[in-house]
């Protein structure tokens, strides 16, 4: 037996035993007032029995709910491991098939190639949606590679250095390198090496959009050296954390030509160049837009 009910039946006892007491020392006069004691006490009683019942019966309905949310929560969070595991091997996958498709493309370019990693690089915001450029060595020409939309393929547009198009050329998937050089007029080699170039700008921006890389790149649009890269928003240093916004870049008042090339670790003909094509590159782009 509980200590509760003990201490309740000696209460109760001890109350009866009082009682009894009472009633042998005053007789029948005590009796009325014993009646209203009890009804007082039944009047406030019973009201608080039922308000405690009321109490537990929510305080048991509150509990039952309790534990049913407590349960839920505890297969969510197994569904959430389940689908976060899940999504880190998708996620893992992912980012080796790019890789080997990179190598892949960077040994033998083909359209098929290039058309799956521009999609999946411009789906991740790792390099712009207008394409991606690339300079022929040697010369003051450009290409840009974008995809041509569903029909598949890659679409070549030999630039300017400002970005105004001189010739267009699509490559179809199972496009042969030769026609499309000859379409650009450039040397089979001289495009074919341009397409490894791409490959490994496409590399570098794949690197610092999924964090291998300290220093973020932007939407990349061209890599004119080791040291710069021209984004959608600016100029980017590869080796420092320098970003010339196009705002600064287009500035008349903002002369940060002369300012970048009082630092002893600028390569001042590497600077120099991708200044000046990021200038007239993406102010040519401001005035289109």
């Amino acid at each position: 037996m509980s200590r509760r009910v003990v201490a309740a039946a000696l209460a109760t006892a001890l109350g009866l035993v009082l009682v009894i007491w009472g009633w042998l020392i005053q007789g029948w006069e005590y009796v009325p007032g014993l009646l209203l004691q009890v009804g007082t006490t039944l009047g406030l009683a019973a009201p608080l029995i039922v308000l405690t019942r009321m109490i537990e019966e929510r305080v048991r309905r509150t509990e039952k709910r309790v534990a049913d949310v407590s349960a839920q929560v505890r297969e969510t969070q197994d569904r959430l491991d389940n689908i976060g595991e899940v999504t880190r091997e998708g996620l893992l996958n992912r980012q080796h098939r790019r890789l080997a498709l990179l190598r892949e493309a960077s040994r033998t370019p083909t359209a098929e190639r290039l058309e799956v990693l521009l999609r999946e690089l411009t789906a991740i915001n790792s390099i712009d949606a207008g394409g991606v450029r690339v300079r022929l060595p040697g010369t003051t020409r450009w290409l840009r590679f974008t995809t041509t939309g569903s029909d598949g393929g890659v679409r070549v547009v030999r630039e300017q250095r400002d970005g105004k198009p001189v010739v267009t050329v699509d490559w179809p998937d199972g496009g042969a390198i030769g026609v499309v050089a000859r379409g650009l007029e450039c040397p089979d080699a001289q495009f074919e090496a341009a397409c490894r170039v791409l490959v490994d700008t496409l590399a570098a921006a794949l690197s610092a959009e999924v964090g291998e890389t300290e220093l973020k790149l932007g939407r990349v649009i061209e890599v004119p050296n080791e040291q710069w890269v021209i984004s959608s928003d600016g100029l980017r240093c590869t080796q420092r954390y320098v970003h010339i916004s196009v705002d600064q870049l287009l500035d008349s008042h903002q002369d940060w030509r002369s300012h970048m090339l009082t630092k002893p670790w600028v390569n001042h003909e590497m600077f120099k160049d991708a200044y000046r094509t990021a200038s007239e590159l993406l102010a040519a782009r401001r005035r289109s837009d």
